[in-house]
C-alpha cells in the first residue's frame, strides 16, 4: 500500500471517529471515562500512521494494537485491525546466538539495539526490530561488550545475530606452543641444493686431494721425482690441488650443515619461499695452469 493509500482511509476514518465523539450524548448525560476512551483511540488511530511513515514500526504496532481495542468505535478499531497485520508482516525479528569466554551458548547476555535495551537475557525466540540499519550491542559480565552493525529490511524475519566472547587460552608460561605445519612437513627445496652441494664439495675434496697426493709422491719418488730441486711451478701445482680440496671440504661441511638448519627452522614458511626466487647453486672444480681451481655459487 503506499503512502498516498493509507492516508486517505486514515482520513475518513478519523473523520468518522472524530463524529461518533463529537455526537456523543449531552454533556449532562455523558460518561468521561467512555469519551476519554475513545479520544485515545483518535489519537493512537493518527500515531499509528505517523511512525509508520518514520519507519519506527515497533512503536507504530504499540499503537495499533491500543486502536484496535474492542472499546474503540468501531470504524477506527476496523481500520487499526488492518494496519496491525500489515505492521507484523513487515517488522523484521532478530535471534541472538551468544557464546561466552569458553566458548559455550549463554542466554546471561544484554542487548542493545541503537544504544537503548532490547532485552536483558537472549533466548531462542526472535526479537522484532525496526527495519535499517542498526547497531547492536551485546554485553556479558567480566567481558568487554561487542557490537555489529547489521542491515534490516523490511519483512525480513528471523536474521540471527552470532557473537562469541572466546578468545584462545595462552599456553602455561605465555609460550606458544609448537604447531608443526602440515604445509612445512616435507624438506624443503633448499635443504635438497644445499645437501647437493655438501656432497659435491666432499667429492671435490676427495679428488683433488687424491691428486695432490699422488703428484707429491710422484716428486719425492728417489727415481723419477724432482725432489729436493723441483721448480716452483712444480711445487705451485702441488699446493694448489691441496689448497682446492681444503676449500671443498670447507664448503661441503658448510652446505651440508646449512642443509640442516634450513630443514629445522622451515616449518610453516612455505608460503614465504613461494614469492621468493627459485634457488640456484652452481659449484665447479676445473685444472688450471700449475694446478686447478675450484668455484661455488649460489642465489637463495
Amino acid at each position: 500500500m503506499t503512502s498516498a493509500e493509507r492516508l486517505v482511509p486514515r482520513g475518513l476514518s478519523l473523520f468518522a471517529a472524530l463524529a461518533v465523539v463529537s455526537t456523543g450524548p449531552a454533556p449532562s448525560q455523558a460518561q468521561p471515562a467512555g469519551d476519554a476512551t475513545k479520544q485515545a483511540c483518535v489519537a493512537a488511530y493518527d500515531e499509528t500512521q505517523t511512525f509508520r511513515q518514520k519507519g519506527a514500526l515497533r512503536s507504530a504496532r504499540e499503537k495499533a494494537l491500543a486502536c484496535s481495542q474492542e472499546a474503540c468505535p468501531a470504524i477506527v478499531k476496523k481500520d487499526c485491525a488492518q494496519w496491525l497485520a500489515e505492521i507484523d508482516a513487515s517488522l523484521p525479528s532478530v535471534s541472538f546466538a551468544v557464546k561466552d569466554a569458553t566458548g559455550r551458548d549463554t542466554s546471561e547476555a544484554r542487548v542493545f539495539v541503537d544504544g537503548q535495551l532490547l532485552t536483558e537475557k537472549v533466548s531462542s525466540a526472535a526479537v522484532a526490530v525496526d527495519p535499517g540499519e542498526r547497531t547492536f550491542r551485546i554485553e556479558i559480565d567480566g567481558q568487554p561488550p561487542q557490537e555489529q552493525k547489521v542491515i534490516l529490511r523490511e519483512g525480513q524475519k528471523g536474521r540471527v545475530v552470532e557473537v562469541s566472547f572466546a578468545t584462545a587460552a595462552p599456553p602455561p608460561g605465555g609460550a606458544e606452543p609448537f604447531r608443526p605445519s602440515s604445509e612445512g612437513a616435507g624438506i624443503p627445496v633448499a635443504s635438497w641444493i644445499l645437501g647437493g652441494v655438501g656432497v659435491v664439495g666432499v667429492g671435490l675434496f676427495a679428488t683433488f686431494g687424491a691428486i695432490g697426493l699422488a703428484e707429491k709422491s710422484d716428486a719425492e719418488d728417489p727415481a723419477t721425482g724432482c725432489a729436493p730441486t723441483c721448480s716452483d711451478d712444480e711445487v705451485s701445482s702441488i699446493e694448489t690441488k691441496f689448497l682446492v680440496a681444503d676449500v671443498s671440504l670447507g664448503v661441503g661441511i658448510a652446505a651440508l650443515g646449512a642443509a640442516v638448519i634450513v630443514a629445522l627452522v622451515s616449518g610453516g614458511e612455505e608460503e614465504e619461499a613461494a614469492s621468493a626466487p627459485e634457488p640456484s647453486v652452481s659449484v665447479g672444480a676445473a685444472p688450471a695452469p700449475g694446478g686447478g681451481f675450484a668455484s661455488f655459487a649460489g642465489t637463495f
